[in-house]
């Protein structure tokens, strides 16, 4: 057979036999595709870690209908600004209050929330006095709690 360049020799199975460049060239380019997608791969794996867990403190109240806007005001006096101040310094996430629409008559009426990253954080919060009022028992909030935050309720 003579000797063309380019031409390739058929070994008998009828398939094109490699050049020694094919051979050498082969593994190279296979790990260069395993490289390249590896790189596609790895940043999206690396950005999808697990989530902070969070724990959040539930305070809700059963507050009389004549008491409701003494206890709103009286929340927005007290707790709030203790826990916008713990917002700004990284203990708590969020916070919030709220105001259930459907009244039952043993039912909460209205509580607040806030959310934090470990349980030190929930003991500095509660350690604050509005908070540490607010989340008391009702008999010990009975004598030192505001008139609103004297009802009943439940904290978890």
């Amino acid at each position: 057979m003579p000797w063309i360049a380019g031409a390739v020799a058929l070994e008998d199975s009828g398939r094109r036999a490699l050049s020694r460049l094919e051979r050498t060239q082969m593994p190279k380019r296979i790990l260069g595709w395993i490289i390249c997608v590896g790189m596609l791969i790895l940043p999206s794996a690396l950005s999808q870690q697990m989530p902070v867990r969070t724990f959040r403190y539930i305070s809700e109240w059963k507050v009389a209908r004549k008491d409701a806007g003494a206890y709103a005001v009286e929340v927005e006096k007290t707790v709030r600004p203790v826990l916008q101040k713990m917002v700004q310094d990284g203990t708590v996430f969020d916070y919030g209050t709220y105001i259930t629409i459907i009244k039952e008559d043993d039912g909460v009426t209205n509580g607040y929330w806030f959310e934090i990253p470990n349980h030190a954080a929930l003991e500095k919060v509660l350690a604050e006095p509005p908070i540490q009022t607010a989340s008391a028992e009702p008999s010990a909030a009975a004598t030192t709690a505001p008139a609103a935050l004297r009802s009943p309720h439940c904290a978890f």
